[in-house]
């Protein structure tokens, strides 16, 4: 990642930044491009005295630290919370928080409260739309920030905008829509949770206080409610689809994964009246994947098969061997499709002919990002389908070694 790091950032006297530097050495300039991750460069002029009452820290050790930690492992927990951690020690800081809102929500804090005193904040932006915010916080009869300090805090949020916005190379769409489809996500994600938070209080209330006609409408709103924040999801994992890296795969059994993918369904099934079955392996097969995105896959084929199954009908879940990969089954006999129009189906924002005319809603996102995982993933997926018959989803994944 070392072309994240090619400015030049003018920076105070080296001895508010490192507790080591002479007594008449000064850094103007601080770059990340070097091999150890950070070179400083020095010319010979006074230093600005420390601040009174405050220990020297070693700001551009810490800054090597969290640079280097970036370039290993850029959106890891421990990452984040080395930085965060930093960042109050470097800068005095009483508390402190790190949002970040892309490739998907994060909240990292430390301290006990945030203060009500003197603050900086930063805003995470890498040339498109802000996508989080870096906060720094003092009680309130604590002495403001100084300007090295805030240096300071906005070169650690610059590392971190370039370091996640390296995130999404290589991903399929553009940056542009990548930033569009942020910034659309981001307004419909918060008002969509809370309605479906207060639909969960009301539901989850008496049953008696509720009537019956009552109760399946809010049913009926609270299930279009999850359609829309699924679609919300399909569209934000659309954005920031990129192969993973080989720090992210783990080794995932192939039995329980499908085990609890059906179970996580089984709400919404009963509620369709569908019956939801599973063949478990005849192996204990494993799998190498992210689990996360592996998850997405199953829940996306499990979601299209009961959207498009009539009440009474049966999915079938089953797992098994050919060519030397494991070859997964979805199967429903609901609505279908015509066959011809089958690797259509895995294009982005592509819908079958029958379903627009029956007016079911969707995206035609959600098999675009089921086919991207799994291609990421050295597999592959196909649909086998007849009109009034159902379809047949396939995805096929080498097994771990």
């Amino acid at each position: 990642m070392s072309e994240l790091w090619e400015e030049a950032v003018p920076i105070a006297s080296a001895a508010a930044w490192s507790p080591t530097a002479g007594p008449a050495q000064r850094v103007p300039l601080l770059t990340l491009d070097g091999p150890e991750g950070i070179v400083a460069t020095v010319d010979e002029t006074a230093p600005a005295p420390a601040p009174a009452g405050r220990p020297r820290v070693d700001r551009l050790g810490a800054l090597r630290d969290i640079a280097r930690r970036l370039r290993t492992a850029p959106d890891s927990e421990e990452t984040l919370q080395l930085i965060v951690d930093s960042a109050c020690e470097c800068t005095g800081a009483d508390a402190g928080m790190l949002s970040i809102t892309q490739p998907e929500h994060r909240q990292v804090v430390a301290g006990t409260a945030l203060g009500a005193g003197p603050y900086i904040a930063v805003q995470l932006r890498a040339g498109g739309p802000t996508f989080g915010e870096l906060v720094l916080t003092r009680m309130s009869d604590a002495e403001e920030f100084s300007p090295e300090e805030e240096t300071f805090a906005g070169l650690v949020a610059e590392y971190i905008a370039k370091a996640v916005s390296g995130l999404r190379r290589g991903t399929v769409l553009s940056t542009e829509q990548q930033d569009f489809i942020d910034r659309v996500t981001e307004e419909m994600r918060a008002p969509l949770a809370s309605a479906a938070n207060v639909l969960g209080v009301v539901l989850g209330g008496e049953s008696g206080a509720l009537g019956d006609e009552l109760r399946s409408y809010l049913v009926a709103v609270a299930r279009d409610q999850r359609r829309m924040l699924r679609m919300v999801d399909d569209l934000l994992a659309a954005a920031h689809l990129r192969p993973p890296e080989v720090r992210e795969l783990e080794s995932i059994p192939v039995g329980p994964w499908l085990r609890r993918a059906v179970d996580a369904v089984a709400e919404d099934a009963a509620e369709r009246s569908i019956e939801v079955g599973l063949t478990p392996p005849a192996e204990p097969w494993l799998v190498k994947g992210v689990p996360a995105q592996l998850d997405r896959v199953i829940a996306q084929l499990l979601d299209n098969a009961l959207k498009f199954s009539e009440p009474g009908s049966r999915v079938a879940v089953s797992a098994g061997e050919a060519e030397g990969m494991l070859r997964i089954a979805v199967e429903d006999t609901g609505m279908g499709f015509d066959g011809a129009d089958s690797s259509r189906m895995l294009e982005c924002f592509a819908r079958a002919i029958n379903a627009e005319a029956a007016r079911i809603p969707g995206a035609g996102v959600g098999l675009f990002v089921v086919a991207e995982i799994v291609k990421n993933h050295q597999g592959r997926v196909w649909l086998e389908s007849r009109r009034d018959e159902g379809t047949q989803a396939y995805v096929a994944l080498p097994f771990a070694a």
